[in-house]
């Protein structure tokens, strides 16, 4: 059994996504998957010793207004053949993506599940779910649906979740150099400094109150940053004196999934790095904000997650992650450590 899964973007979603097709390959033994992802985020998928990853610059072709380009990958697609094409994001451009494949059966969300309606037009099976679910429902839903992989969606819910870290890999080279930059004699805990808005990231001043607070000199913390390197400097001078700390070098994707992988502990606001941590079985606290708790709460074990506004709206100026007190923070901290 021949399927493609089209999850474009964004990180967050496409690690979502993917944590659930784990699973897939477990009930269906001799199926093949093949993915395809935007050329951006394709380095997340790679490695995986479940999947092929075919990665698309959609993005960048239409940017460009590339249409040569445009029509050389329709050509390319037209050539395979699936059994089933999954359309998990659900937008006009995967549905187009998705169209090009040759198959009797095309799956993806009804106009009242998704936030392009058109895109349902596409779909030759079409799934009903309220598209304010929870995120890990949605995923689960729509592979569900597509292949029917038990009668009951709760049971393969509950197995899916509990196989989601099978998908991921990463590199020799990448775990060598996590290895080298992590503390070897204490607990890593990884604060991520920076999210796709700012209004999804804990301020500077309210994580150097964090880490004021925190008094196990058994701990040590990884500064990971994206652009902002002057918010890891001044957070790194300000607490240098007071707990282990280091400010982690720019990485690829291969590498962070090295690093999650290695830490014990990833904090940080609703972004695809503790998406990633949830994903691959690694403790987290998720800190919520501007997006709301109910929708997007990844639930296990040893994953946390704290909302600064129980009425959030995806207002890009509320700012309400900051209301989290660093001492519920840290009261996280030593209850999953």
């Amino acid at each position: 059994m021949r399927i493609a899964i089209i999850r474009l973007s964004a990180l967050g979603d496409i690690i979502i996504s993917a944590s659930f097709v784990s699973c897939i390959v477990e009930i269906f033994e001799n199926c093949e998957i093949d993915w395809y992802v935007d050329s951006r985020f394709a380095g997340i998928l790679q490695d995986s010793p479940l999947i092929k990853t075919y990665a698309i610059p959609l993005k960048t072709y239409i940017k460009t207004l590339n249409f040569r380009a445009l029509f050389s990958l329709y050509r390319k697609l037209k050539e395979k053949e699936y059994d089933y094409v999954i359309d998990m994001q659900g937008l006009l451009k995967s549905a187009f993506i998705g169209s090009f494949f040759q198959t009797k059966k095309f799956i993806g969300f009804d106009k009242k599940s998704i936030k392009e309606p058109l895109a349902s037009f596409f779909y030759q099976q079409k799934v009903e779910i309220n598209y304010q679910e929870s995120i890990t429902k949605r995923n689960a839903k729509i592979l569900f649906e597509a292949l029917k992989p038990s009668k009951d969606f709760e049971n393969f819910f509950q197995h899916a979740t509990k196989s989601r870290s099978r998908i991921f890999g990463y590199t020799q080279g990448a775990k060598t150099l996590i290895q080298q930059e992590i503390f070897q004699d204490k607990k890593n805990i990884l604060l991520l400094l920076e999210a796709s808005l700012e209004a999804k990231s804990y301020s500077t001043r309210r994580i150097i109150e964090l880490l004021k607070l925190v008094k196990n000199k058994e701990w040590g913390f990884l500064l990971l940053y994206y652009q902002d390197f002057d918010k890891a400097k001044e957070i790194f001078e300000s607490c240098k004196n007071n707990v282990a700390i280091k400010i982690m070098p720019k990485i690829n994707l291969d590498a962070i999934k090295a690093l999650v992988d290695s830490v014990d502990l990833v904090i940080g606001g609703d972004t695809g790095i503790t998406h990633l941590a949830w994903a691959m079985e690694k403790a987290s606290i998720t800190l919520y904000g501007n997006t709301p708790l109910k929708r997007f709460e990844l639930l296990g074990v040893h994953n946390i997650s704290l909302s600064g506004n129980e009425q959030a709206n995806y207002d890009r100026n509320d700012f309400s992650i900051n209301h989290i007190e660093p001492s519920l923070i840290l009261e996280g901290i030593e209850r999953v450590l």
